[in-house]
């Protein structure tokens, strides 16, 4: 007798599974900075949301209620001037006001408080062709007194070194941003996209050339490629905007300087121009 043939079995049919959510992009931080002849300022910025967090200095050697925070941190170095030229920078900031705190122009003797960095850093690139040679160019700071143009990017370098040094225990700044906390605040400055710096459209390439050299020793970066120049016109209203705006109308890269550069308009969004930033450099 012939076999019935077995019904097939009844698959049980699954739901399909449900695809894994997409992976959260790292969060991309960029510094920007701006230098002016009196003070730095430096503001975070957070690409994905926009948002910016102004940085504040509080200077460590100054206890109490004077202990103030400095949104714009001076422009000020503090030089002890020893032997031919040797030279030290012993401090700089609100620091360097400590050291002569009555009157800057009048300062002890072997020491010289260095103010208005800013337009010497243009003035060319520092320069030694072996150790037994001097250091050129030669500043002529006072009718006394002349210092390496060196002495005044390494006074610049220690202001810069306020920012990823704060987290040690001899730092002379304790630094903060409103809005984040402290060990966001040090991931963010450990993990740089890019840094962003104000400068002069009409001033030779060594003034540039000076601050990249000055970010890339304090070891923010690694790579001079990451480091943009953003034109004063727009820098200071752009990199002080504490919360994210609307998005503005694309900024365009000027084919025809060898600098990023961003046109004066007003308050343009630096989130705008972040993408061109790397169509040239």
């Amino acid at each position: 007798m012939a076999g019935v043939a077995a019904e097939p079995a009844l698959r049980e049919e699954l739901p399909p599974e449900d695809a894994p959510p997409p992976a959260a992009e790292p969060t991309r931080w960029f510094l920007g900075l701006d230098l002016g002849t009196t003070g730095l300022s430096a503001v975070l910025l957070e690409q994905s949301t926009g948002q910016v967090y102004p940085l504040y200095w509080v200077d460590n050697t100054i206890s109490g209620a004077t202990a103030d925070k400095f949104f714009r941190l001076p422009v000020l170095a503090s030089v002890r001037v020893g032997a031919g030229e040797d030279y030290q920078v012993q401090s700089v900031g609100s620091s360097a006001l400590t050291v002569t705190w009555g009157d800057l122009d009048a300062p002890e003797d072997n020491t010289i408080v260095l103010k208005g960095l800013k337009p010497v850093l243009k003035l060319g690139i520092p320069l030694r062709a072996t150790a037994a040679d001097p250091a050129q160019p030669q500043i002529q700071w006072s009718d006394q007194r002349h210092l390496p143009l060196q002495a005044f990017q390494e006074a610049l370098q220690q202001l810069l070194a306020t920012l990823p040094q704060f987290s040690q225990a001899e730092a002379p700044f304790t630094l903060g941003a409103v809005g984040l906390e402290a060990p966001t605040l040090g991931l963010a400055l450990n993990q740089l996209a890019g840094v962003l710096v104000s400068y002069p459209a009409n001033w030779p390439d060594s003034y540039t050339f000076n601050l990249r050299e000055a970010i890339l020793n304090i070891g923010l970066l690694s790579s001079p490629d990451d480091i943009y120049f953003v034109e004063d016109a727009i820098a200071p209203s752009s990199l002080a905007c504490p919360t994210h705006k609307p998005p503005l109308p694309m900024a365009r890269v000027s084919p025809s300087t060898s600098k990023p550069s961003m046109p004066a308009t007003g308050r343009a969004a630096l989130w705008q121009f972040l993408p061109e930033l790397r169509l040239q450099r």
